[in-house]
């Protein structure tokens, strides 16, 4: 949970290959990253990436927002895939 308007900031460089609305996520940027891995944003109160940017990590590229059917309120989902299998992001955080 972060208060609307929270930076977002690319948890690792890469190709933005999605950046739009959707009907339940809301404002949703997904990054394709090297070696098979993708990360996805949701929620977002608003995008600062497009589809076809390249990203640095660190870079900001939305706000947190409350976008969407399946928000449960302010906050960021944020998502990491593998070779098309979720990840638990924990495993990626430095301790």
């Amino acid at each position: 949970a972060v208060q609307p308007g929270t930076p977002v900031y690319a948890s690792q460089g890469g190709l933005v290959i999605f950046s739009d609305f959707t009907i339940d996520d809301g404002h949703k940027i997904i990054i394709q990253h090297n070696n098979n891995y993708i990360t996805v944003y949701k929620h977002c109160k608003s995008l600062l990436k497009r589809e076809r940017d390249i990203v640095v990590q660190g870079e900001l590229i939305g706000l947190s927002g409350n976008s969407g059917k399946n928000t449960t309120g302010p906050h960021l989902h944020f998502e990491i895939w593998k070779d098309g299998k979720p990840q638990n992001p924990k495993e990626f955080f430095i301790k």
